[in-house]
């Protein structure tokens, strides 16, 4: 069990605790079944059970496609990341002393284990004064992260720990804290889905049902509120009539009107009545900060446009010297938008989303958000599949083929953006067609339904399937180990 423990501790903490762990547990259920001479027989007895054979059969697809992969290194890598798919089924299968007891207990160490890495991160943080709060997860990705936190949460809520109720609903606030402090909205996304899904099976009365159902709507009621609101600066743009604007600044300078963009800041079309010469100078009479600085994709002239625009105000002279002091600090913090500083982490990242897909639509290299980002990436990665759609290029070199797609596409000019799909079904489609789709589908599915599954099962796996839809969850240790282990856990357990 020590190695089961050390497992539960190090996902969420460690990559060399979570590689130990595995090295270890494959080694002593190897040991055991070797001197006790049923090696053999368990090996057998697994594969004959076919929920082990769905998990088993997604890496042998893998490891086939390496057979037509020509990148040594890379499938050799990728392969590496996906021993756990083979390690764990057999290994919970024929372990015996998986009691409800011991597994309450990895859940907890789970769960406590993410506390402490949550403290460290947020501790770190403000020491450091870590930048882009993206970074502020150390050990692995704040997705990853998000999820593990997620998990926690649903675990101290559903799991039936015998430790204080005050102390685990104070640990399910802090978590809820730290998501939106870190602005880990999958994180949170994802424990709203599984936190309806097990109140629907788990929840034993109904008074505690309503409750919490409540408060799961009053959340969704927010949300929808909070993006309607957003969404009408948008909508309510200012009127467009080309001949209204003047084409000279008040002290002469001529203005730079680009009627063929129609992007926006509150409402305020931000590439009309512009001056650059005006602002460069005025600029450097109010900051210390280069007027061309570069820092996160974003030049800081353009934080000054956006940011001007968002208050009414002309891009020139005028314009700059009539925001105060406050306002040029907020700029050189890298602030495009007055009201951010106003709003809460959700509110100001769903306007950022709402901007990001008006900037994508307008035809612009989306360099400057995530999720545009992946409407690119998603792009490109269904080219590639559609010219090997049945059995893809192999985990070995459809990292080559995509990099070879992105030539033509939306990020031809920005080579720093030539990533992998950020979607596991895509990435699958890429690496082995439409086979390894399918097993992979089975993989996750067909455990579930094949037995009586616990509605935390069910809640951790279903979040995990929607979570693939935006990353590669499977392609990184983390993420691969969250859904090895689990799957395994909950699918092979004797009592649950």
């Amino acid at each position: 069990m020590f190695f089961l423990y050390l497992l539960a501790i190090g996902i969420p903490s460690s990559l060399f605790l979570t590689s130990v762990s595995v090295i270890g547990l494959f080694l002593v259920w190897l040991f055991e079944n070797i001197t006790q001479k049923t090696l053999k027989k368990n090996v057998l007895d697994a594969l004959r059970d076919t929920r082990v054979l769905s998990i088993v059969v997604f890496f042998t697809v893998l490891c086939v496609s390496v057979l037509y992969s020509e990148d040594t290194i890379r499938w050799s890598k990728e392969i590496k990341i996906k021993l756990p798919l083979l390690i764990f089924p057999f290994v919970f299968y024929s372990f015996d002393g998986l009691t409800p007891k011991k597994i309450k207990k990895m859940l907890l160490l789970f769960v406590l284990s993410t506390a402490v890495v949550t403290l460290i991160n947020f501790s770190v943080y403000h020491i450091k004064e870590v930048p882009d709060i993206r970074k502020m997860s150390l050990f692995f990705s704040h997705i990853r992260f998000g999820i593990c936190i997620a998990f926690s949460m649903l675990f101290l809520l559903f799991a039936q720990f015998k430790t204080a109720l005050f102390g685990r609903v104070l640990l399910v606030l802090w978590f809820m804290f730290y998501l939106i402090f870190s602005e880990s909205y999958t994180g949170l996304i994802l424990f709203w889905i599984g936190g309806i899904m097990c109140t629907l099976w788990v929840l034993p009365n109904k008074p505690l049902k309503s409750i919490f159902g409540a408060g799961l709507a009053i959340a969704l009621i927010y949300v929808c509120g909070v993006c309607y609101t957003e969404w009408c600066y948008f909508k309510n743009k200012a009127a467009f009539n080309p001949t209204s604007y003047p084409t000279h600044s008040e002290h002469g300078s001529a203005y730079l009107h680009n009627f063929d963009n129609f992007q926006i800041e509150n409402g305020y079309y931000i590439w009309r009545n512009v001056s650059m010469s005006e602002l460069k100078s005025t600029w450097q009479k109010r900051s210390k900060v280069s007027f061309d600085k570069k820092e996160n994709n974003n030049f800081m002239y353009a934080n000054i446009i956006r940011y001007l625009t968002s208050k009414g105000l002309t891009k020139d002279e005028k314009g700059l010297m009539a925001l105060s002091d406050f306002d040029i600090q907020q700029i050189e913090n890298g602030s495009t938008n007055v009201r951010f500083y106003q709003m809460n982490p959700f509110k100001k990242r769903v306007y950022e989303t709402l901007w990001e897909i008006d900037y994508y639509t307008a035809g612009i290299a989306p360099i400057n958000g995530s999720l545009v980002q992946r409407f690119a990436f998603w792009k490109n990665a269904c080219k590639a599949f559609k010219k090997s759609p049945m059995f893809g290029y192999g985990v070995g070199d459809y990292k080559n083929i995509l990099e070879n797609h992105y030539h033509n596409s939306d990020l031809k000019d920005h080579p720093a953006f030539w990533l992998k799909p950020h979607n596991q079904f895509l990435t699958v489609g890429v690496q082995t067609g439409l086979v390894g789709l399918l097993f992979l589908v089975l993989c996750i599915f067909y455990p579930l339904f094949c037995s009586r599954a616990h509605p935390l099962h069910l809640a951790v796996i279903f979040m995990l399937f929607l979570s693939m839809f935006f990353e590669d969850t499977l392609d990184t240790q983390t993420g691969l180990s969250l859904f090895a282990f689990f799957q395994s856990l909950f699918t092979f357990q004797k009592d649950h």
